[in-house]
């Protein structure tokens, strides 16, 4: 008798021919097992477990398989050629699944009867070991109880029930005393627990067991593992640990589990919770995809209105209009639990904006438009979130684009009509003041606006729009917006749209609909801005007005050229420019500004002058104008600067001011002077239409003084004519440079 463990055939019940463009595998059963074989597979084929070989077709005397080229002793001698011992949780995760899979053996009435590094099989999928029971040809059926009562198997592996006395019959625990030598094998390298070579020496090491329990006799760490292989190797039946008991091991709890014979589902990759459950990362076998379940107890009150929710979504699934909301593939009871399979995101929208050092306002009103558009979406189904929070708004990357997911629907409410919520759901920091106060008038969706609200303020800030240290706290601030409503105090192009979302009251707070109208509105005034061009119509002659249009309309072409220059540097030279880029636009601001004033007041001080003008709507675009102070105001408010000391000492004097007195254009070009001529290093190597713009823009009003604006009829085509000529642009600096 040979006790060498080889695979000659991966099943020994025939010849087995490996069909390699499909990878599976043809067994053929032995006639003389025919009947019980087919019996056994077609069980096999009807009930999928993730832990036993897949069963694919059933022929006449032919069996086709999965075909997973690896066996567990294939894998043991691998990793000892490489000296890479198996972890202890290494051998506790394929323990898990052997049991689980003889668990769903015992489940069915079969004794697999030859357990052994062979008949288990090791597939790796995504990065997972996934263990596979296979070979039933010695396998048989408990039917009525009855027992196994012939020698089958493998001698080296074989309980000694099977050795000595297989006539009396034996039951499943005989592949307990197999699963131990095998526990032993992955413990100690693939030594068995005693050497033999023989059937007698086989017979020996069995007899010493029915005197004296066995003793692994090297150690390891985990020292409840080394017991349980001792309590495994027992000769007799009765006192081995059982099956039973196995299963109940929690570190024998098997990580995987297959659903709908096509998700694996990996207990160990948990993703996150949501109100009503965990959700798990999942591999589809099928499309060769990652995805997510999300597990809900499908018996309690709340999950049963989370799936109802969920069914909603599964059900209404134009592609096109849900593009921000998670989608839901599939909705998969088992037992008491249902399994919501959901694509996978790559994280959620406060882990994004923590790595990122500074977001842009567009990207921002890019996220912002479409959660409001994803929300729309829950809208038309009538559905209130009601827990909107960072957590729940995930980004997917997707042919280079950034898409914002609505999820978690574990405290969301199907809105019926005329019906309003009454229960208290969410996270308390983002909720609204009439979901936290529970007074039993019931809100609208008005309270996710007012949860997106706090997430904006997160967002452009970088902290929570209030600091509370318990819920008392927060519910007294809130309350406390009903006679002094939120305002911001800190600068930016969403103060105006942030405090109408934070109203104490629903219904003056801004509705969704008018909320997608502002910030669409935001998105084209951030666009980057186009050159300007004159307010004033033809008729008007050479005046202050006419000599400050010129001004804002060279200001707007050096705006242009410090732009384009602005995309060829460096980050640290990127800072300075933008310091420069600010005063400029602070100055293109005021001369529009001086341009109103004159319109209104019909004269204006500056520079030391009181000019006056009379001017009416025939002479100046009022409309022009004003969209161009309000876009100025804008890009203002939207730089993100990295400040010096020298440019924030230059910014709180001019603020400082601006708060004792009007300043015109002529006063802000003093702080623009200031700013370049410490920064004129930096455009030494700039174009000479950039330079020549820079110098003429520092010197604007000693080479046009305001005393002589009659005189200055050919101020602008003056300035034009220098743009196209270079020549003229190398003369004007050379004369600078040398004056």
């Amino acid at each position: 008798m040979s006790f060498n463990i080889s695979r000659s055939s991966a099943f020994q019940s025939g010849f087995i021919n490996q069909q390699e463009e499909n990878k599976t595998q043809i067994v053929q059963i032995s006639p003389d097992r025919m009947a019980i074989e087919r019996d056994i597979y077609q069980k096999l084929q009807q009930n999928r477990c993730l832990n036993i070989i897949k069963i694919l077709k059933i022929y006449e005397n032919l069996i086709e398989v999965e075909d997973i080229p690896m066996t567990l002793l294939q894998f043991m001698k691998k990793r000892q050629e490489i000296q890479l011992e198996l972890s202890i949780q290494e051998i506790k995760l394929i323990m898990a699944q052997i049991i689980n899979g003889y668990q769903y053996l015992r489940s069915l009435g079969i004794i697999h009867r030859n357990l052994n590094p062979l008949t288990i099989l090791v597939q790796q999928i995504k990065g997972r070991m996934i263990i596979k029971l296979s070979d039933f040809s010695v396998s048989s059926l408990l039917k009525n109880y009855s027992l196994g009562t012939s020698r089958a198997g493998t001698p080296a592996y074989w309980a000694p029930e099977v050795m000595f006395q297989p006539q009396n019959g034996y039951d499943d625990t005989c592949d307990i005393f197999s699963l131990g030598i095998i526990l032993h094998q992955l413990c100690f390298q693939t030594q068995m627990p005693s050497e033999f070579n023989n059937e007698f020496e086989l017979q020996q090491f069995m007899m010493k067991l029915q005197k004296q329990n066995f003793k692994c006799q090297r150690v390891i760490q985990d020292i409840e593992i080394v017991d349980l292989i001792e309590r495994m190797i027992v000769y007799e039946p009765r006192k081995r640990v059982s099956w039973d008991e196995l299963a109940k091991i929690p570190f024998f709890k098997s990580p995987y589990h297959l659903l709908n014979n096509r998700y694996l589902i990996d207990f160990t990759r948990q993703l996150g919770s949501g109100m009503q459950g965990v959700i798990f990362l999942i591999y589809d076998l099928m499309q060769s995809i990652e995805l997510c379940a999300k597990v809900v107890e499908t018996n309690s009150y709340e999950g049963g209105l989370e799936l109802k929710i969920y069914s909603k979504l599964l059900t209404n699934s134009n592609e096109r209009e849900r593009e921000n909301i998670i989608k839901v593939f599939d909705l998969i009871n088992d037992q008491h639990q249902t399994y919501v399979i959901m694509e996978k995101c790559d994280e959620n929208i406060q882990q994004y904006f923590q790595k990122q050092k500074s977001i842009s306002n567009e990207e921002i009103l890019d996220f912002l438009k479409q959660i409001i558009i994803g929300y729309k979406y829950l809208q038309d189904l009538n559905i209130i979130h009601r827990d909107l929070k960072p957590e729940n708004l995930l980004i997917k990357y997707e042919g280079g684009r950034k898409i914002v997911k609505i999820i978690d629907f574990g405290v969301s409410k199907i809105q019926q009509p005329s019906n309003l919520a009454k229960t208290v759901a969410g996270t308390p920091i983002y909720s609204a003041p009439e979901v936290l106060e529970s007074t039993g008038k019931g809100y609208t969706n008005k309270c996710d606006i007012y949860s997106l609200g706090t997430m904006l303020y997160q967002f452009v800030f970088g902290q929570l729009y209030f600091q509370a240290y318990t819920l008392q706290e927060l519910k007294d601030y809130q309350k406390s917006l009903k006679l002094k409503p939120f305002i911001c105090t800190k600068q930016s192009i969403f103060n105006n749209l942030i405090e109408k979302m934070l109203i104490y009251e629903p219904e003056r707070r801004i509705s969704w609909e008018e909320l997608l109208a502002e910030v669409e509105k935001l998105q084209q005034q951030q666009q980057i801005f186009v050159e300007r061009e004159s307010i004033l119509y033809d008729t008007i002659s050479p005046s202050i007005l006419k000599y400050l249009d010129c001004i804002q309309i060279f200001s707007s072409k050096l705006e242009q050229e410090l732009i384009q220059y602005f995309l060829t540097k460096a980050d640290v030279i990127k800072q300075q420019v933008l310091q420069l880029f600010y005063f400029l636009l602070l100055f293109s601001q005021a001369a529009l500004l001086d341009c109103q004033q004159i319109f209104q007041k019909q004269h204006i001080y500056i520079g030391s002058y009181t000019l006056k003008q009379e001017t009416d709507t025939n002479k100046i675009n009022e409309q022009k104008l004003q969209g161009y102070i309000d876009s100025l105001q804008i890009s203002i408010e939207s730089l993100q600067i990295n400040t010096d000391n020298y440019f924030e000492t230059a910014r709180q004097q001019l603020f400082g001011e601006l708060e004792n007195k009007k300043m015109t254009c002529f006063d802000i070009h003093e702080y623009y002077n200031r700013i370049y001529k410490s920064q004129i290093r930096n455009y030494e190597n700039a174009s000479l239409k950039l330079r020549y713009y820079l110098v003429k823009m520092s010197n604007i009003f000693l080479d046009y003084p305001i005393i002589n604006i009659n005189q200055h009829k050919i101020l602008y085509p003056q300035l034009a004519e220098k743009i196209k000529d270079e020549n003229a642009q190398r003369q004007y600096l050379e004369t600078k440079r040398n004056s």
